[in-house]
């Protein structure tokens, strides 16, 4: 269900009100018509805002079912989830959406990576422990490389390990392309 309040819902209203002959309406009147129309608005926004949508019920369902009672945790939760239904996604685009959204919380790159020397970042051997240190690309941080980003690997696919062999290839950067 989407709780977000369009003003396309109140079109019809003004559309009437501003189709009236309005030459020879008091001036009274027309402030009262134009009033009445932003209560309605302001009176459905703040009932929207009192009213939880069913995504944040069924969140605030889930987290009870699971035990979880850390508030802070919840209602951090609460607040994204409320803040994506109050998008208006259909179940089409919210379904492209949430894919995205996981990808950029989890701090990870929507488009290849490239070897753009201003996307990756040299920590020294005093910092990385080993001779000739290592790169780490800015984009997302799991991803090193030992030749300045023309090759990587990601942190997760090592197993932690510092000798890990590059297994992936940057795109190219062409500068100003």
């Amino acid at each position: 269900m989407n709780n977000t309040i369009q003003l396309s819902e109140l079109r019809p209203q003004w559309d009437a009100l501003m189709n009236e002959d309005l030459t020879g309406l008091p001036k009274e009147a027309l402030i009262a018509s134009i009033k009445s129309l932003a209560s309605e608005l302001m009176a459905r926004t703040k009932d929207n805002e009192q009213r939880p949508s069913n995504l944040v019920n069924h969140a605030c369902q889930e987290f009870e079912l699971l035990g979880t009672k850390d508030p802070w945790f919840v209602d951090g939760c609460v607040k994204v989830i409320q803040t994506f239904a109050d998008m208006g996604h259909s179940g089409g685009s919210a379904s492209v959406a949430i894919p995205v959204i996981n990808e950029l919380l989890q701090h990870k790159n929507l488009s290849p990576l490239t070897d753009n020397p201003d996307e990756w970042i040299h920590h020294d051997e005093d910092m990385w422990g080993e001779p000739g240190g290592i790169w780490q690309n800015r984009r997302n941080s799991e991803a090193f490389s030992n030749d300045g980003g023309k090759t990587y690997h990601f942190h997760s696919e090592s197993s932690g390990d510092k000798d890990c062999q590059p297994v992936h290839y940057s795109n190219q950067y062409i500068k100003g392309v």
